[in-house]
């Protein structure tokens, strides 16, 4: 399978192999990007670019002028949608994202640690759901989002939601009234703070 081909910079000096999984066999996609605007946009890639890092990548564009970086397990469309904005290309940004893009956004987000140059992107996505996000069918998404994007009213609501509709099963898992294991939908973490919280 031919990689597809995102000129995110035509000038830029890194170029990113987006792959599915570590075996780096099945790269899906590629893109052209500037180390400069990763690195003002997220402190992981400025460590891994820096010229002084222990990182191979900042050691070959210190010594040649450019580099390749293989990211594993990121969901390809919304590694280019953050790519863009640390470009600030940002008529090529969708003005609206549904709840499954926002929490692939999330855990893109919280890996690169870029949400300080998207937030007024991500305050403009997150606006249309505020009302519908304590929805059950999704709920459980929009805790871990809340945490990452910094919506402090949404997670107490979210959370007040799970006190209220959660209880210890015959394992002592917590479950929904609906008997949905929450250690199965939740992120690592967040289901043994809520554990202690509720019960």
């Amino acid at each position: 399978m031919i990689p597809t081909i995102y000129n995110i910079d035509p000038s830029g000096d890194v170029t990113l192999n987006l792959a599915p999984d570590d075996t780096h066999q099945n790269v899906l996609a590629t893109a052209s990007v500037s180390s400069k605007c990763l690195s003002l946009g997220s402190p992981v890639f400025a460590a891994m670019l820096r010229p002084n890092a222990s990182f191979l990548e900042g050691s070959q564009l210190k010594q040649t002028g450019s580099t390749k970086v293989t990211l594993v397990g990121d969901k390809i469309e919304t590694m280019i949608i953050v790519l863009r904005a640390l470009h600030f290309l940002s008529r090529q940004l969708p003005t609206s994202l549904t709840t499954d893009e926002l929490y692939n956004l999330a855990l893109v987000v919280n890996k690169y640690d870029c949400f300080q140059p998207l937030f007024p992107w991500i305050r403009l996505w997150v606006t249309p759901h505020r009302t519908t996000a304590t929805y059950f069918s999704s709920y459980h998404k929009w805790l871990y989002m809340s945490l990452v994007f910094e919506e402090s009213a949404l997670f107490t609501s979210i959370t007040k939601k799970l006190i209220l509709e959660t209880e210890l099963d015959d394992d002592g898992e917590m479950v929904t009234t609906q008997g949905e294991r929450l250690d199965e939908c939740l992120p690592d973490g967040i289901v043994g703070t809520l554990s202690v919280t509720t019960h």
